[in-house]
């Protein structure tokens, strides 16, 4: 592995895994939303490796079929996977040139997600 490989994947590492979520609590809300930050904090890098290994396993899936293959709540899941999407380990699935939708459980339609190049790497890497 190349210093430059190393070193995006470090950083990239450290941005999927790192412990400094962004709190999703006010200031002034309640001690218990603070509490439920806090277990979102510990749980995300967790779930991001998650979605990602589902999408490396499964193939392309919506979130709500990310969700049914982990067992993680369909917003848990997507918060995670855009997470993922960020640092360019998570794409779009275009097969066709244009973003695929399926149709969701509620019959609206959701964009269809698939892991990338780089993500399949950076299993690979922390493996």
């Amino acid at each position: 592995m190349s210093l430059l490989t190393s070193v995006y994947f470090k950083d990239t590492f450290d941005k999927v895994f790192g412990t400094s979520v962004k709190s999703m609590a006010r200031r002034n809300d309640l001690e218990t939303s603070h509490e439920a930050a806090r277990d979102a904090s510990k749980k995300a890098p967790n779930h991001r490796l998650i979605a990602l290994q589902a999408l490396s396993d499964y193939g392309p899936m919506t979130d709500y079929e990310l969700a049914d293959k982990t067992g993680l709540q369909q917003n848990s899941i997507g918060k995670r996977r855009k997470d993922c999407q960020d640092v360019g380990l998570v794409d779009f699935y275009s097969p066709n040139g244009e973003k695929e939708r399926r149709q969701t459980p509620s019959g609206s339609s959701a964009y269809v997600w698939q892991i990338t190049n780089q993500g399949r790497e950076f299993l690979e890497a922390i493996k």
